[in-house]
């Protein structure tokens, strides 16, 4: 592991404000995390946070999630890198519905292993998926489809 991938890591958690002993513990899982899905710290890193963050993750939940990650690419025919480029795009609407992280990462490792689309595609499908049923639920409507509509 070079030492410029292990700043470019560490980069990113002390732009949140972290102290160091927090982001050591952060970048370990985040290499371990990135070796495991033979994807780059820098990468990795940026996908862990949005997640970590958007879940309200801390402590050993931020280790079990990238866990999660791997454990669900171990069993389909999905990269753990993918997994976690998805679930950056969808963990915000998801979270919003109320879907949980590990739950959130079986339907996208689910998908990807039945239909081989690639990361941005699942990712943005469920996106707009929790992002419509957010919308339906707030106003009634989203645009195109009313809440009674969905009811029948």
């Amino acid at each position: 592991m070079a030492a410029e991938d292990y700043a470019k890591g560490a980069l990113i958690f002390y732009q949140q404000g972290l102290n160091d002993n927090e982001v050591i513990r952060r970048n370990e899982i985040t290499i371990k995390a990135a070796l495991a899905a033979n994807q780059s710290i820098d990468e990795m890193s940026k996908q862990l946070t949005a997640i970590w963050n958007t879940y309200g993750m801390v402590g050993e939940e931020q280790l079990r999630a990238a866990s999660v990650g791997a454990k669900m690419a171990a069993q389909t025919a999905v990269d753990f890198k993918d997994i976690a480029e998805a679930m950056q795009t969808a963990a915000a609407p998801a979270a919003q519905m109320g879907v949980e992280y590990n739950e959130l990462a079986a339907i996208i490792a689910t998908v990807g292993d039945v239909t081989q689309q690639s990361a941005s595609t699942i990712g943005n499908a469920y996106k707009t998926i929790f992002s419509r049923f957010q919308q339906l639920r707030s106003e009634g409507t989203d645009g195109e489809v009313t809440l009674s509509s969905v009811s029948k």
